[in-house]
Parts: C-alpha cells; sequence; structure tokens
C-alpha cells in the first residue's frame, strides 16, 4: 500500500555558496509535527530545514518492537536502511538537487512523503567583530546558544567575498570564549577589502545580522616575535629565523612580499624561517609585526639584520688577529698559518671554508675581519668576523676577475682588476665603491708594468707595498700615489709560481710567500733577496692559493698641514745684532695651515738664525720611498724622480723658478735646515731631533723623512726649521727663510710634484733641482716682498751679488712690477750696455764687461734708480 503527502512552502531567496553537506544527516531533532502520515507503525512528516540547500523529513517508530526502515529520495532511487527503535524519531535531510520527495517503506507498506519549503526560525544568533592575528584578514565571531546546528552564509558588502558553514549547537563548538565552559562560538575570518568591511550574515527564516569590522590586531607580548639573522645554504639567497614564542599563530609582514606571512606558534613545536628573494639589499629588507597597546597598532622593524652565507670555524680553528693566513682555491679552505724559522717548517691549521668557488682574500687592520672575495664571476665579497663568528656577505664588484686583495695601513682595499691591469682601491670596505689608482710602472723602464694577473700583494707595518707577479716570478716594492704607482725589483722566486704573499712578525718583518706545486712556504729577507724553504705540515702540496697577514696599526687619513706652533726664536736681520724682522713678518701663525701660494704677506720670517717649531696636523710616514716618477710634460721637473714626503713653500718673490747654483748662493739665496721628530723632543736640547736635509734647502723644498725610519721613527709629527742663510749674499736688510706653509698629505704632495690636477699644469719646485723654465707657472709661488727694510736702510732698488764674481747680477725691485729697463755706464759716462729685464728672471749678463766700477741706471714704472756695480 502506497500513501502520498504533500505540502508547499514558499523559499525566501538569499545568496549561498557551494559548501557541500553529506549525502544525509540523520539526527535527533526536536520539531512540530504536522499532517502525518503512518505505516505499520511508523509515522513520517516533512518538516522546516536548517539548510535552505536541504529538504528536510523526521520519521517516528511509533510501535512495540524494533522495526527496520528503507527509504529513499526520489526521483534519485538510492535506497537507504536503518533501524528505529520504539518510539525513536529519525531526522533525514537530503540536498534538494536529488529529488523534493521521501519514500519510507516498512515491510510490505511504502508511504510517499512531499517535501515542504520551510526554513527553520532560529534565535539567539549573534555576530561579532574581533580582533585578527593576520593584519590581511578580518575575523569574526558568531554565537550559537542554541541545542541545534544553524546553517549560516554570509557576504562582505561591495567586495563580492560570500562564504557559508554550520554553527554548531551549542556544548560542541570548538572554541570556548573569554572564560566561558559552554562551547558556543565559532570564529571565521574575511579578506580585508578595504574600508570598513561590512559583513552580512544570513540564517534560518530569511533572518540576518549586519556588523562592521572593527580593524583591531590582536595583541601579543612584547618580544613574543623574534627575527635573527642566520646564514644561508644558498649563497644567493639570504635566510631569517623567525621565533613565535606565542602558543597561536602570528602573522608578520616582508617588505619585499605583497601578502602577510603566517608564522606557527610554539603548539607546533618549531619557530618560522624566512628565505629571501635574491638581490635585495640589507636596507631594502625589512620585517614588520603588529602589537595592539593602548589601541595603538605599533610597527617593529629591523632593516640592519646581518646575511650571508653559511661560513663556519672548523673544529681546533685557531683565530689569530696578527697571524696568516692562507686560502687553497680547490678546496676552498682557508688555514692559519705558523711558521717556524727555526724548526724549518710550517704549520697549517684549517680555519673555515670559503662560501666562493676561488677565493683571494684579505685580513683588516685592526685583525677582526677576514675579507673573502671571489676571484671570477660577480666577484662578490664579504668578511667573516673573528668577534662573533659569523659571515657577512656585503655586495659584489663585477671586475671580472680578481687575483690580489690587501689592506693598507690606512684601512683601505687595494685589489688588482686583471683584465685592466689596474689597482683598485676602495677606501670604504663595506661600500663596493672603489676607484682605480692606475697601473704600476716598472723602475728604470720607458713603458713597462707590472703584470697584475695572479700572484698577491701586501702592506706591511710601516707601510711597505710589495707585489709578487706571476709572468716575470718576482717581487717588487712599490710606493707612490694614484696614478703614479713606481714599482722596484726586490728579489726574483728562483722559478717559483708565487700565489701567496705575506709579511711575518705581526707585518713588521720578512715576507713569506706561497708557491704553486710546492710543498714548502719561502721566506724572502728583504734587506739581503735570501730565500729559506719551510716544510709544509698539514697540507700536503699547495696548488692555486693566496695569502695575507694582520697586526698592522691602522692609520687615521692623513688631513692638514701644519697645526700648531710650538715654538718661535726670530734671528737677525742680515745677521747684524741687534735687528729683528719688522712685526708683521714675525707672526709664526702664519705658517699653519694650507700654504697660501698669493701675493699677500702671509708667511713668518725665521731671520738670520732665527729658528721654527711646528707641530703637524697628520704623522708624515715615507710614502714615497722608491720616488715618483714625473711623466707629466706641463710639471717643471718632468722626467725627474721624487722621494718627497712632504713640501716646505717659501715666499721666493717670484725667483720660485731661479736656480739657487750649485753652491746655493746665487739668486737670493735664503736657506734652511729641516728637522723631524715623532715626539717633542726636549726644548732646551736638540736630542731627539733628526735632520731631514743633508744640506741645507734653497727657497721652496721638498722634504724626504728616509733619514728619520733609518733611524728608527715610524713618521714624523713635528718639524723644526732653522734658518743657515749665508748673510755675506745679501744687504743689510734681509730677514731670512720665509715660510709660507706645509704640505704633508700624500695625495697632496703628489700633485705639487707632478703638477697634474692644478690650475695650471706646473708644479711647484724645489730650485735647488730646477734651472729656468718656461713651463713653469709663476702662480705657484708668494711674489710679497722678502723684506721691509728699515727707513734709514731703505732702497726701493738693489743688486746682489756685489761685489759681482760669476759674470751675473740681479735685481731687487721691492714694488710691483713686470719690466725694467737697465743701463750700465762706465765711470766717465759712456754707455756700455742697454737691456730689458722681467721679474721672473730680473738677471743682467755682464760676463763680458771688464774688472770694474761701473754705475748702473734702472728704470722701473716711470721711476729711475742709480746703483753703483762693482765687477771683480
Amino acid at each position: 500500500m502506497m500513501h502520498r503527502y504533500n505540502r508547499f512552502f514558499r523559499l525566501a531567496k538569499r545568496p549561498v555558496s557551494h559548501f557541500m553537506l553529506p549525502f544525509f544527516l540523520i539526527s535527533m531533532l526536536f520539531s512540530p509535527a504536522t499532517n502525518a502520515q503512518a505505516t505499520s507503525g511508523i509515522e513520517g512528516e516533512a518538516t522546516c530545514a536548517l539548510n535552505p540547500r536541504h529538504y528536510r523529513w523526521q520519521v517516528t517508530n511509533t510501535g512495540d518492537s524494533r522495526t527496520k526502515i528503507t527509504f529513499q529520495v526520489i526521483p534519485d532511487g538510492k535506497t537507504r536502511k536503518t533501524w528505529l527503535n520504539p518510539g525513536q524519531t529519525r531526522t533525514i535531510q537530503q540536498s534538494r538537487k536529488f529529488g523534493s520527495e521521501l519514500s519510507v517503506t516498512t515491510g510490505d507498506n511504502t508511504v510517499i512523503l512531499s517535501s515542504v519549503e520551510d526554513i527553520c526560525p532560529v534565535e539567539g544568533i549573534v555576530l561579532t567583530s574581533v580582533c585578527s592575528d593576520n593584519p590581511a584578514k578580518r575575523r569574526w565571531r558568531v554565537k550559537n546558544p542554541n541545542d541545534f546546528p544553524v546553517y549560516v552564509s554570509y557576504e562582505v558588502v561591495g567586495s563580492g567575498q560570500t562564504g557559508d558553514f554550520y554553527l554548531p549547537k551549542a556544548g560542541k563548538g570548538k572554541i570556548a570564549f573569554e572564560g566561558q565552559t559552554e562551547k558556543v562560538h565559532r570564529f571565521f575570518t574575511t579578506n580585508d577589502a578595504g574600508g570598513p568591511n561590512t559583513l552580512k550574515i544570513y540564517f534560518g527564516d530569511n533572518q540576518s545580522q549586519t556588523k562592521a569590522s572593527n580593524n583591531q590586531v590582536c595583541p601579543l607580548p612584547e618580544g613574543s616575535v623574534t627575527v635573527t639573522s642566520v646564514c644561508s645554504e644558498k649563497r644567493n639567497r639570504n635566510k631569517w629565523e623567525i621565533v613565535n614564542t606565542n602558543d597561536k599563530t602570528v602573522w608578520i609582514s616582508v617588505a619585499h612580499r605583497e601578502k602577510p606571512m603566517r608564522v606557527p606558534g610554539l603548539s607546533s613545536k618549531k619557530g618560522g624561517v624566512v628565505n629571501a628573494f635574491t638581490g635585495l639589499a640589507v636596507d631594502q629588507f625589512k620585517f614588520s609585526y603588529n602589537i595592539q597597546q593602548d589601541g595603538k597598532l605599533l610597527t617593529f622593524e629591523d632593516s640592519t639584520l646581518a646575511m650571508g652565507p653559511c661560513v663556519e670555524l672548523e673544529p681546533g680553528a685557531i683565530v689569530d688577529a696578527a697571524g696568516i693566513y692562507y686560502v687553497d682555491n680547490t678546496t676552498d679552505f682557508v688555514y692559519h698559518v705558523a711558521p717556524d724559522e727555526a724548526a724549518g717548517e710550517v704549520v697549517l691549521t684549517p680555519l673555515l671554508k670559503s662560501p666562493y668557488g676561488g677565493t683571494h682574500m684579505s685580513l683588516n687592520t685592526q685583525g677582526n675581519r677576514l675579507f673573502l672575495v671571489q676571484s671570477g664571476g660577480e666577484n662578490r665579497y664579504g668578511y667573516f668576523d673573528f668577534d662573533d663568528l659569523t659571515y657577512t656577505e656585503v655586495g659584489a664588484l663585477y671586475l671580472n676577475a680578481i687575483y690580489q686583495v690587501a689592506f693598507s695601513p690606512y684601512g683601505e682595499i687595494y685589489f688588482a682588476a686583471n683584465k685592466i691591469n689596474e689597482v683598485m682601491v676602495m677606501a670604504d670596505p663595506e661600500s663596493g665603491v672603489f676607484e682605480s689608482y692606475g697601473r704600476i710602472k716598472i723602475d728604470g723602464t720607458e713603458d713597462g708594468y707590472i703584470d697584475l694577473n695572479g700572484a698577491d700583494m701586501i702592506f706591511d707595518e710601516d707601510g711597505s707595498f710589495y707585489v709578487a707577479t706571476h709572468a716575470g716570478k718576482k717581487v717588487y716594492t712599490v710606493s707612490g700615489v694614484k696614478n703614479h704607482l713606481l714599482a722596484v725589483e726586490l728579489a726574483q722566486t728562483e722559478g717559483k709560481l708565487v700565489t701567496g704573499l705575506a709579511v711575518l712578525d705581526s707585518g713588521s718583518g720578512n715576507l713569506l710567500f706561497s708557491a704553486k706545486d710546492q710543498t714548502a712556504m719561502t721566506v724572502l729577507d728583504i734587506q739581503t733577496g735570501n730565500q729559506t724553504d719551510l716544510d709544509l705540515v698539514g697540507l700536503d702540496v699547495m696548488g692555486w692559493g693566496d695569502m695575507t697577514n694582520g697586526g698592522l696599526t691602522e692609520r687615521a687619513a692623513c688631513e692638514g698641514y701644519g697645526a700648531e706652533v710650538v715654538s718661535y726664536t726670530p734671528g737677525t736681520l742680515d745677521g747684524r745684532p741687534g735687528t729683528m724682522p719688522v712685526a708683521e713678518r714675525m707672526v709664526p701663525e702664519n705658517a699653519l695651515g694650507a700654504p697660501q701660494e698669493t701675493d699677500n704677506l702671509n708667511f713668518v720670517s725665521l731671520g738670520f738664525g732665527g729658528e721654527l717649531v711646528l707641530k703637524l696636523s697628520s704623522p708624515v710616514y715615507n710614502s714615497n720611498k722608491n720616488g715618483i716618477l714625473v711623466d707629466n710634460p706641463a710639471s717643471i721637473n718632468f722626467g725627474e724622480m721624487s722621494y718627497a714626503d712632504f713640501i716646505v713653500v717659501e715666499t721666493s718673490y717670484g725667483r720660485g723658478n731661479q736656480n739657487c747654483g750649485e753652491n746655493r748662493d746665487r739668486n737670493y739665496p735664503e736657506k734652511v735646515e729641516v728637522y723631524g721628530a715623532q715626539t717633542l723632543p726636549e726644548q732646551d736640547s736638540d736630542g731627539g731631533w733628526i735632520l731631514l736635509t743633508s744640506e741645507s734647502e734653497c727657497r721652496t723644498s721638498f722634504i724626504d723623512v728616509a733619514e728619520a725610519t733609518t733611524n728608527g721613527l715610524d713618521f714624523i709629527e713635528y718639524v723644526k726649521f732653522v734658518d743657515v742663510t749665508d748673510p755675506a749674499h745679501f744687504n743689510s736688510s734681509a730677514d731670512g727663510f720665509d715660510v709660507d706653509g706645509v704640505i704633508i698629505c700624500p695625495e697632496e704632495v703628489a700633485t705639487a710634484i707632478t703638477g697634474e690636477g692644478r690650475a695650471t699644469g706646473g708644479s711647484l719646485v724645489n730650485a735647488r733641482e730646477a734651472p729656468a723654465n718656461d713651463q713653469y707657472s709663476q702662480q705657484f709661488f708668494n711674489r710679497a716682498p722678502n723684506e721691509v727694510i728699515p727707513p734709514v736702510l731703505q732702497k726701493s732698488v738693489s743688486i746682489y751679488p756685489n761685489p759681482v764674481t760669476d759674470g751675473k747680477v740681479a735685481f731687487d725691485i721691492r714694488e710691483s712690477w713686470e719690466n725694467a729697463e737697465v743701463v750700465v755706464y762706465s765711470l766717465s759716462g759712456q754707455l756700455i750696455a742697454q737691456d730689458l729685464i722681467n721679474f721672473q728672471q730680473p738677471i743682467l749678463n755682464v760676463e763680458y764687461l771688464k774688472e770694474g766700477i761701473y754705475f748702473v741706471k734702472v728704470s722701473v714704472n716711470g721711476n729711475q734708480h742709480t746703483l753703483k756695480l762693482d765687477l771683480k
């Protein structure tokens, strides 16, 4: 027997998602029965649905025995069976797509139950906006206090985001809230759509609630999220460890990512680890995480995180700031090197493995960072820090091939760019910014330059620069400055192919070099060139490699000139007792700072026998020990070699280009002796002063400090000038050597030597070395009057020497002038000679005149002056 029951209810339209329930759900649920149908003790009815996508029916066993029923949804036709105990009710719900009628059979009886469209009303549903752990998500809480599950669908208004889910009945939810023991809440998130993010939920019989997001980020205990830089197994990827000590997931932002990143909490038994993308600079890679405090959102950032590949010390490694190190390019292992000359061996202990294939290296001057440079490819480089045992990769140099690296005592990195055969210098080792210092010229050759392809370079404690070569199998000493590097051969390496170079005794002793295919390292005596092998211990044979040493005393960059007047004792006028230079010429502070090289009275006169002691702004080292070969044709000392380490600029009244003569007694020969000291000697004693000038200097002079270093000084920082002018060559108004200032920094000294970079391309000049030269630029010397003559002695024009013994007479004209006419008369008034002189060469040749007395008439600036000339 078959019965049919039909009932129709309207279904309100509401948004739904593609969320699917199981094929059917059977549960105990209270619901009022309507128009029940019965078959053999079984009653059934259609009832309201909890989910608008389903139909729902209730089947009850009204009999007194356990009964088996068979049911199927029509027209789906799939049959299912279940047992009902006496009085038991089963709820059957089914997706509407499978049919709208339920067939229930027990024994031979079948009843057909039609569906109803009703959705059950629901009470007590509450929607709340709550804080979110993820700054890219909005978080919501829905409360269901009912004893049955509730289907909910939602939409974020205006964003297109929709979804649905079941709210478990009270007591069956997964989450309690704010200390409640009853589990009645469900939490879910939506994507941040920008703006207020208004959420609308639908449930029950066309019911809804609407709520705007509070956009709060859930608070975290301060310090509960930490970001630590760690080394990366992949050289081109940086790595950080992010630890979350909370018991829940935390979301963090990474600057280069578009979306936040999930970091598991301690409940997951591990912290998160993040890999960065290749090529990001340190200051572009930022982490941030959020903490809510007093309603304010705080963001913590760290843009100074170290990064780089994994480099770790080997067991038993020796870290020595003043030590020597060797890297084997076959294995990329760096070794600590311990030479024992007495035992005739050198012990190599593994230190660490380089992150680069093919490495050159240098230990910085402090000895706490070992810089490693990739020889090819991008020339990536970085440093291993001996203090915290970490490796930091700095960047890349992109020079194609780098085979030599060395730190100078000034903390600069020198390295060889082999493809262009030039020396590069990086003033700041962590900047990646470098400049070319040019090629290294070989002394004694016209156009020979060191082949920098291979071998090594190194500096020692006193600033000596050594370069070894592959091609010539030689070691050179190098000195000079940018674009004026000069090499002098120190020794040949007896056929050994040098790969690395270091300095013994903390950078102050002989050289030690490694060579390819050798079973020993070699000590090279820098004085004699003798070589001694030390057998390898810890390494069988050397391949391609590199060496370095530390222990150098770091020097501050040179700056300034004369800094302080220590003492000034003026001498006399022309050696006459009781006389002194005029007051405006006895201002010793005029010798401080940069030499002005102008027409102003800006110097200090020493007076005959006077003395001036200055403290310098920076130490002066024996930097130019191999000389600067002047190859600038515009320089007055073109083609010559200069060994100057500092320059004394004297006021020369236009005579800077006039030679003082072989005996230094011509052309107004004001002279000085120059002394140097590392520390200030006792004021009442000359002990401690080293005479730097082997013979007295005349006018502007280039001074070599080699004599000081030969006598055991590391540098000079005090300089003393002593006037040794001979009064016999002057009239009674002369006030001796005039000091305009000193030039002490190597680059500026080189500029003055070569003239390169100066306004007119000329150069300062040691008058002892230079004859008159048309290429000389008068701009580089003061032309202020040499002396101010007391009124009783004053003459506006004078001649010297007088009497004349060498056939030439010079004119001292005490006013601004360019040219003057000179006429020579005999005692009887006969015209003997007539000529023009100029301020650059105020000299008249009288070699053809016979001995005797003559009158000389000088016409200058419209005025005439008559002088007596005694010719011997």
